[in-house]
Formats: C-alpha cells, sequence, structure tokens
C-alpha cells in the first residue's frame, strides 16, 4: 500500500495521511480508515479467492443471474467488481460510509437462497466466465 500512496498519481495523499495517523481524534482515525479501504481497493492485494457453495444458490452477477449448485467451486473476483464504480481509478477517501454489520456473503451458507445484488464477479468450475466488467 505504501508503494500506491508514494507514486508519482497518489504522492499528494502523503502529508494528509501522515496527519492522520499521527492524531489521536476518532473522526481522524475514521478517515485514515477509509483511506486504507482506498488503498486496498487500488491496491489489490489478492484478486479473488475460490470457494466451495455449501448450499445451491442464485447469485445476481451484473445483469445476469447465475445458479451454483452445492458443491461447485467458485472464483469470487475482487478486481472486476471495482469498475462500476465512479471514477474507479480516482482515490476518493470518503467514498466508504460507515457500516453497522458486515456485508452478506455472496455465497450463502444457511439456506437455499437468492444472494445480494452487489456487483460479484464469478466463475464457475470449469472456469467459465460467468461475466465480465462493463466495458467503458
Amino acid at each position: 500500500m505504501l508503494d500506491l500512496f508514494l507514486s508519482d498519481k497518489y504522492k499528494s495523499e502523503w502529508p494528509k495521511i501522515q496527519t492522520l495517523a499521527e492524531s489521536d481524534k476518532e473522526a481522524d482515525f475514521e478517515l485514515l480508515k477509509k483511506y486504507t479501504l482506498e488503498g486496498y481497493r487500488l491496491a489489490t492485494a489478492a484478486f479473488g479467492l475460490l470457494r466451495k457453495a455449501e448450499n445451491d444458490a442464485t447469485v445476481k452477477d451484473g445483469d445476469k443471474t447465475v445458479h451454483v449448485k452445492k458443491g461447485e467451486q467458485v472464483f469470487v473476483n475482487f478486481v472486476s467488481p471495482i469498475t462500476h464504480l465512479s471514477q474507479p481509478t480516482q482515490l476518493i477517501s470518503h467514498r466508504y460510509q460507515p457500516v453497522s454489520t458486515p456485508p452478506p456473503s455472496p455465497i450463502p451458507r444457511k439456506s437455499n437462497s437468492t444472494a445480494p445484488t452487489h456487483p460479484t464477479s464469478i466463475t464457475a468450475t470449469a472456469h467459465t466466465p460467468v461475466s465480465a466488467a462493463p466495458s467503458s
């Protein structure tokens, strides 16, 4: 993440990040967390995860509906969803709002239900792409 914040494109933010890190104010800490989330989004440490579905599920993937069967392996793509944001390559520290509960898992674990509709790219067991990020 340091490479990102010290790069030519984002180095103008570094003095503010340092000031926030040295502050004891709760509001400054909250803003520092938002910078961290933006850093993780812009410099993704992992491109996704392979997971095995514990239940049958229907997943809304962009404008497509994907049916995942119990036991199928899916690839949850962490990179494609960032292209759905406005100004996806810009560091916008106020992009994130406080969340009181974590977002639901894209693969339901307890019941046969419909997964959330937030943008998620997945790939089915045979590694056939289910969706791609919208083109600009």
